[in-house]
């Protein structure tokens, strides 16, 4: 979910964006990812008695993870897309336009296989011979279904280890030992 911002010429309201991803990763850093969006939005003219519009978005997308193996992995992704629009006012056209898309996200591991996800996209496109700029704002959850497992940030254990000492005349003892203990602990 997220919002999406239409240029200024389309005369479209920021609205909230409601989308699904669907990806496959071929190696650690280079996966590809289909996507589907709607965008309920209203027009900005008068003109029309039902303003409401609706767009629907969808495309595919190449995506370039950096520092997969941790739990913060930033990435890059480009893609192509569509939108289509429809209008139930008599008189406002419906259309559709191709799309190319650029931008940039960070994905969290809360899990080894659940994310948080958040994505700034931009999507270039010609309307009337005008280059024009939509962009997409995104947060959401990512689940990891039969890929290697991500690191996840782990919390230090602050529980005290427990030490035994022992006396070598009498064995174990519960009494207080005089004299240097030293202890050495690793992973």
């Amino acid at each position: 979910t997220g919002g999406y911002q239409f240029d200024d010429a389309q005369k479209l309201d920021l609205r909230s964006y409601y989308g699904l991803r669907g990806g496959f990763n071929f190696t650690n850093n280079v996966a590809v990812e289909a996507m589907f969006g709607y965008i309920p939005t209203e027009t900005q003219s008068m003109a029309y008695v039902d303003r409401d519009v609706r767009v629907w978005r969808y495309g595919l997308d190449a995506l370039y993870n950096f520092h997969p193996e941790g739990p913060f992995v930033p990435f890059v992704s480009i893609g192509i897309g569509a939108t289509q629009s429809k209008n139930t006012s008599d008189g406002m056209p419906d259309h559709g336009r191709g799309m190319f898309n650029y931008g940039v996200g960070l994905r969290y591991f809360i899990t080894e296989s659940v994310a948080i996800r958040g994505d700034v996209k931009q999507a270039r496109f010609s309307e009337g011979g005008d280059s024009r700029t939509n962009e997409e704002y995104t947060i959401g959850l990512t689940f990891v279904f039969g890929a290697q497992k991500n690191a996840v940030a782990k919390e230090g254990d602050t529980t005290a280890p427990e030490v035994v000492c022992t006396n070598p005349g009498s064995g174990v003892t519960g009494g207080a030992v005089d004299g240097n203990i030293t202890a050495t602990f690793s992973e």
